[in-house]
């Protein structure tokens, strides 16, 4: 499965400072909205678009947002929170992805 950045066109969650997670939470909310706003706009409809897989790396987690629907599937790197990537993400099938995936954007 390919997996891409984020359009540059889509701000990146940007951190308050001071630190204020609540805050953090709401743009890291507006980031994936935008992305799944994004997908939705290329024609990935389909019912697995905009859920969100995660796989553990180091201390934390890397996340993806799968694009699902009438085409080939595709994930979007989520560059939140320390922005970790999974390097073998794209060797694994869509089961296995959907297997992992612990949200859905709202």
């Amino acid at each position: 499965m390919q997996v891409y950045s984020a359009p540059e066109t889509i701000a990146k969650p940007a951190w308050p400072s001071p630190f204020n997670h609540d805050a953090y939470q709401v743009e890291c909310t507006r980031y994936e909205k935008e992305i799944l706003a994004w997908i939705r706009g290329l024609g990935y409809t389909g019912i697995h678009s905009g859920k969100i897989a995660g796989f553990g790396v180091a201390d934390g987690t890397a996340q993806y947002m799968l694009a699902d629907g009438g085409r080939k599937s595709f994930l979007i790197h989520l560059d939140e929170v320390d922005g970790y990537d999974y390097r073998d993400v794209g060797f694994l099938p869509k089961k296995e992805i959907l297997n992992r995936v612990f949200r859905k954007v709202a």
